[in-house]
């Protein structure tokens, strides 16, 4: 299972691989958010964890094409631990007719306190993107602060 975790003391957060469980805390750390994404597969995300950011790519400034859906198409637990964001496309034009997922805590409060630290490990996975099967694709894993 993928594990999303965030320590504070000085804040830390960690994404783990298949078999794990939420990670264990590192010394002068402590656990005060985690999400080990054990969703029944097909199903959409925690909504009390996370929230989806939906709309045209355009409207992200980075030029994308795709439209971000809340669509369990697009965003789903796949049963096995971990979350999926997949991208699809219909229609014959590789311009348009994109959707995708995008999603964001709904917590705000991962900051370090003064003087801390913060600590981030994320494991993510991306089909095959070499070649041709990568133009455009541009994944992304961000921390933005406020």
């Amino acid at each position: 299972m993928s594990v999303v975790a965030v320590m504070t003391a000085t804040t830390a957060v960690a994404s783990l691989d298949a078999q794990a469980a939420v990670p264990p805390t590192p010394s002068g750390f402590t656990l005060t958010w985690s999400d080990d994404f054990n969703g029944a597969a097909g199903t959409g995300i925690d909504q009390n964890l996370w929230k989806y950011d939906t709309g045209p790519g355009s409207s992200f400034g980075t030029g994308e094409i795709e439209t971000m859906t809340n669509s369990t198409s697009n965003v789903y637990y796949d049963g096995q631990g971990h979350l999926v964001l997949q991208a699809l496309h219909s229609g014959s034009d590789p311009r348009s007719g994109w959707t995708s997922g995008r999603v964001e805590t709904q917590s705000a409060g991962f900051g370090a306190a003064a003087g801390g630290v913060v600590r981030i490990e994320s494991v993510l996975q991306q089909p095959n993107v070499t070649t041709a099967n990568g133009a455009g694709y541009w994944p992304a894993f961000w921390m933005l602060g406020a």
